[in-house]
């Protein structure tokens, strides 16, 4: 006698690093259109609209629309992961939030999106601090390198190759409208990173000598530098 089992509906998906599991998903994505600016990046998905001083918001007809569109493409949005940000000096009264299955999305002034730390007013303060933080914390490694005793060359192969990179992910997002303060934050952190690597050599040394001792530019320079030939 043959005995079958009642039917289950799975919430997990395809086994990590398999690969149908990549290819599947952009099957999936691939029809997930809205009648705006859509921008998709892995399961990262960013609405625009433009809104002038004579227009009203259509975005929440828009989500509507695309909420439909992935219910039936079986492409769930995650509603709790989902924000809004308003750009600009839009008067907020005048844009109504956005609600997706009847629960109202959460209205933020910075939001961070592949990496990058956007703040509403259009400045980079924020961007700029969640970069230090990341550069920070990967100093304290360095400064464990160098009290196990790795030499001068491999700590400044460690700094090249894995904090100073942190200083220029996405530079020419947000480099063309830095300030003098936020660029000089920045470069302190290099400094830091110096003065662990070779330590008494640059105690009295001026910066400019230190980076001419290490063979390295200021960050200010590598991004211009990274600039003008055009990466």
């Amino acid at each position: 006698m043959t005995v079958f089992s009642d039917w289950v509906i799975l919430k997990g998906g395809m086994p990590q690093g398999t690969w149908l599991g990549p290819l599947t998903f952009i099957a999936f994505i691939n029809y997930l259109m809205a009648q705006c600016p859509c921008h998709k990046f892995i399961d990262d998905v960013t609405l625009t609209e433009i809104l002038r001083n004579d227009t009203s918001s259509t975005m929440r007809e828009i989500t509507d629309e695309l909420m439909k569109s992935s219910q039936d493409n079986k492409m769930l949005i995650n509603c709790n992961k989902t924000k809004e940000m308003i750009l600009g000096k839009a008067k907020l009264e005048n844009i109504p939030h956005l609600e997706i299955d009847g629960k109202q999305t959460e209205r933020v002034s910075e939001f961070k999106i592949l990496g990058i730390q956007l703040s509403n007013n259009l400045k980079w303060d924020c961007n700029i601090d969640l970069i230090c933080t990341k550069m920070s914390s990967k100093l304290y490694f360095l400064k464990l390198l160098k009290r196990s005793g790795l030499s001068i060359g491999d700590l400044h192969y460690f700094y090249i190759t894995v904090i100073r990179p942190i200083s220029e992910y996405a530079y020419t997002v947000w480099n063309h409208n830095l300030t003098a303060t936020l660029s000089d934050q920045l470069e302190s952190y290099q400094k830091r990173a110096l003065r662990i690597i070779f330590g008494d050599q640059i105690k009295e040394m001026p910066y400019q000598n230190a980076l001419f001792l290490a063979n390295r530019e200021s960050l200010k320079g590598g991004r211009i530098k990274l600039s003008q030939s055009g990466i």
